[in-house]
């Protein structure tokens, strides 16, 4: 028999999903929580949590738009969160820098990020903010250049095989706020100046329509040769209402429709075969008669 959830749990599990995430919405929250819940009882644990100053809430635009939720950033709010969650040190609470103007990337990343980790069981999976406390993480991504960083939205490591060898896949969620050149230059430098494996823009349609453009227009800037499958390097998802549930749809520069697992046995195949092999892998063969000829050898 199912436990049945108590509102003190309810009110457990809220805030421990908004310490650990950051800003998410009613909807968010509901994906999110196991086992569901209706989504009145949420807004009713937030409206509580809010009434005693624990939270904040905002809309995606001033005036109108969803609205999400995150601990408060006051030290006293911190220490009521801290006491409902049983955390001895409220400084445990502190949360990262979101950006004010996009909650609702905020949530899609946070909503990518546990959809990933329920695929592939003891993948790893950092957000931007993680990756400066990580020394071994950082040396996979391009070197800084001056001020800049080269930091994905997500850093994806899968579970390893059996000689303990990791796909790595750098994230990117696409959005009005980065300019397409600089934009541009961070994505040249990804399959240029990194040890990713792979690279998984996230956008709406007609800005991948864009990239894909792009990328075909500079063959040289973004598909170098000398990588192994670099046709496979770059992958495009408009999957961006994710649920938690599902696997990911994606599709290449062709654009040849696979899915995110595949991709991964594609890539985890393809670290073992010669230079030889790589120029007979081009575009013409699908996904699925690529992955066999990596693991045959041929």
């Amino acid at each position: 028999m199912e436990k049945k959830i108590v509102a003190y749990d309810r009110r457990r599990q809220v805030l421990a999903l908004l310490a650990e995430h950051g800003p998410l919405s009613v909807r968010g929250l509901r994906i999110l929580m196991e086992p569901k819940i209706q989504s009145r009882r949420i807004r009713d644990v937030l409206h509580r949590l809010h009434a005693r100053h624990i939270l904040y809430k905002r809309r995606q635009n001033e005036l109108w738009g969803t609205v999400f939720y995150q601990v408060d950033r006051h030290e006293v709010a911190r220490r009521r969160a801290a006491k409902i969650l049983g955390v001895e040190r409220a400084d445990s609470l502190r949360q990262p820098g979101f950006k004010y103007f996009a909650p609702a990337n905020s949530e899609l990343l946070t909503l990518w990020k546990v959809r990933l980790l329920r695929l592939f069981p003891g993948a790893k999976i950092y957000r931007k903010f993680e990756i400066e406390q990580h020394p071994e993480i950082k040396s996979m991504l391009p070197p800084p250049k001056r001020t800049l960083k080269f930091y994905p939205d997500l850093l994806f490591l899968s579970p390893p095989d059996e000689e303990g060898r990791c796909i790595s896949i750098a994230i990117e969620l696409q959005d009005w706020c980065k300019h397409p050149e600089n934009y541009a230059y961070k994505l040249s430098r990804y399959v240029r100046r990194s040890r990713l494996d792979g690279v998984l823009i996230l956008s709406d349609l007609d800005q991948i329509a864009m990239w894909i453009e792009t990328f075909q227009s500079s063959r040289r800037r973004f598909f170098p040769p000398g990588r192994h499958l670099h046709e496979f390097f770059w992958m495009f998802s408009d999957d961006l209402q994710p649920s938690v549930l599902e696997d990911v749809s994606i599709f290449t520069a062709k654009p040849q429709r696979t899915n995110l697992k595949d991709w991964i046995a594609i890539l985890r195949a393809a670290q073992g075969i010669d230079g030889s092999t790589v120029q007979f892998l081009q575009m013409e063969h699908s996904p699925a008669e690529v992955e066999n000829v990596a693991q045959s050898g041929q």
